[in-house]
């Protein structure tokens, strides 16, 4: 796997909200890692400014409908956004 240099990585801009991207493998493309982001259940730095990668892995799609699955795709995504500022964030969903 390969991340692009810090340097290479545009800056927070204070006066812009955060995007959270929340999926799958997916989301990866906006990590700037050629693979799969190996951060699963963690919020990364993106490749785009105020843009955060959220990989929750494949059960967010398969069970998101179901309170209690054991995969727990549900509980990742509603544990995630409770640590999102909607006052501060946007959010997009790839699932």
């Amino acid at each position: 796997m390969q991340r692009q240099d810090q340097t290479d990585m545009p800056s927070h801009a204070d006066d812009l909200p955060l995007v959270y991207v929340i999926g799958d493998s997916h989301v990866s493309v906006f990590s700037g890692v050629d693979a799969i982001d190996p951060n699963c259940m963690a919020v990364s730095d993106s490749i785009f400014p105020n843009v955060r990668v959220c990989r929750l892995g494949a059960p967010l799609a398969a069970t998101m409908h179901k309170e209690n699955s054991t995969e727990g795709g549900r509980r990742n995504a509603f544990w995630l956004l409770q640590s999102v500022d909607p006052a501060q964030s946007g959010l997009a969903v790839h699932a």
